[in-house]
Order: C-alpha cells, then structure tokens, then sequence
C-alpha cells in the first residue's frame, strides 16, 4: 500500500512564499489571487491569521484584489468571511483561466485616448 498526501499545509514562516504572497496581496501588489481548492482557500485565511494580517487579507479581498474560485465548494471559505471570488460557470480550470482573464481585460486596464491612438496600462501596484 502506498498513501499520497496530494496537499500538506504547514505553519508559514516569516520568510515564507505563501507568507510573502499574502504581504503582497494586502498591499495590493497583485491584481488576482486564485484558488483551486476549499482546503488551499482555507489554508491561505489560515496563514494570514497567524501572520496577524487576516483582517487586512480579507479587506484587499473585498476591494481592489480580485479573489477567483473554481468552483462553489472552493470558493465557500472565502465566502464565510464576507469575500465574493468570481466562479465560472463551469467549474473546470481552464474556465477559472478565461474568466480572471476576461475580468482583467475589462476591470484592470486603464485606456487612454491621445488623438488617433490608444495607450493600454495593464496592471498595477499602489
């Protein structure tokens, strides 16, 4: 018999990636955070607690860091702290791709028009 551990979530330390994800994500230095698991969502709200930035994780959540969801089951620990991922309609990946795609087409370009020409700004950090 051979057991496999698919996902291991441990205790994030200071220095970190998930740990280093977050930070960025509060500052708002990341234009969507995707999730493809309820257990990978629940971990993330996990860590930005013991980091001691759940509340300011959350708040970029609701406004201005889009959060994306594969599908309702994943998207439903976000859910119970007051954050609305996106979901497709179909709750496959490559769906969860179009959308955040299609969504930072529409949401997160700044056109500007100069005479005969436009300028796309794409992408941001405060």
């Amino acid at each position: 018999m051979l057991t496999v551990t698919p996902y291991r979530w441990v205790r994030p330390e200071a220095d970190d990636r998930l740990a280093r994800l977050i930070e960025a994500t509060c500052a708002g230095q990341v234009d969507v955070l995707t999730f493809t698991s309820a257990p990978a969502a629940a971990a993330v709200l996990d860590a930005a607690t013991a980091l001691g930035r759940f509340d300011d994780l959350v708040a970029a959540l609701r406004d201005g860091v889009m959060a994306a969801a594969v599908g309702p089951v994943t998207a439903a620990p976000l859910a119970e702290v007051g954050v609305e991922p996106v979901v497709p309609d179909r709750y496959r990946l490559g769906a969860l791709i179009r959308l955040v795609c299609d969504r930072l087409a529409s949401d997160h370009v700044l056109r500007l028009r100069s005479n005969d020409q436009v300028l796309e700004l794409r992408g941001r950090a405060r």
